[in-house]
């Protein structure tokens, strides 16, 4: 019981934190497209915009789960007590977690690539 309870304490503390950053996400619709009577004015550059948007949306949760699976594993490998199975368990978590840094590191790099071979406008 005390450990589901540890748990949600830290899921709602971490959700406190990320609703300011949540504020901080750019709108997913550039502002010069809003609206019926500007809708006529949207081109590739706002769809690139766009794409940008949602881009930088998913690699910024994905990378908020990163920072969760490695504190995981370094409480799980802290608290393992020198016990064989439980560090490889940890060790496992955060190899896994150093993969999935990579794959985010890539992933936003094919995304600037595509962004820029596609619209020919370089992406920040």
């Amino acid at each position: 019981m005390h450990k589901i309870f540890l748990t949600l304490i830290l899921f709602l503390f971490a959700f406190v934190f990320a609703f300011p950053v949540s504020a901080a996400f750019p709108t997913l619709i550039p502002e010069n497209c809003t609206g019926p009577q500007k809708s006529n004015e949207c081109g590739l550059a706002d769809v690139q915009l766009m794409i940008t948007h949602i881009a930088q949306m998913i690699i910024g949760i994905t990378g908020s789960v990163l920072l969760l699976m490695f504190m995981i594993g370094g409480v799980m490998y802290l608290t393992s007590g020198g016990n064989p199975e439980k560090v490889k368990k940890a060790t496992s978590v955060l190899r896994n977690a150093v993969i999935g840094l990579a794959i985010i590191l890539f992933a936003g790099l094919i995304v600037k690539i595509v962004i820029l071979r596609l619209t020919g406008i370089p992406t920040l």
